[in-house]
């Protein structure tokens, strides 16, 4: 049953074009994110290979904690007081990108309300 289940999983990606050579984009495409579990880093990387784009990834210059309830807690109190945290190093020049996609975790159905590309 297993063997059945991996090889329809495989037949399922093949048929979806998974797993296929990235086309080279048309345009320069960057993927920049923060991801603090690790999911989004995923997404990003996958939409990375996906449009031949260049990753970037969004590196607080302080360190958020490990433990799940002390980032809760951290974020919560940044939200309401709209911290925008220093980054670790810059992204460098967006003007050479074309299209820029950006992915961060959604931390209790909230997003930062006026995010501009010059805070990355």
């Amino acid at each position: 049953m297993k063997k059945r289940l991996i090889l329809a999983t495989m037949a399922a990606f093949a048929v979806s074009g998974a797993g296929a050579q990235p086309q080279q984009p048309s345009k320069k495409v960057l993927v920049a994110y923060f991801s603090h579990s690790g999911n989004t880093r995923e997404v990003a990387r996958q939409i990375g290979e996906a449009t031949g784009g260049d990753l970037f990834e969004i590196v607080p210059a302080t360190p958020y904690p490990a433990e799940y309830q002390a980032v809760v807690d951290q974020g919560k109190k940044e939200i309401a007081a709209g911290v925008r945290p220093a980054l670790k190093k810059p992204v460098g020049d967006l003007s050479q990108y074309d299209v820029i996609f950006v992915g961060s975790p959604c931390w209790w159905a909230t997003r930062y309300k006026s995010f501009q590309y010059a805070d990355i």
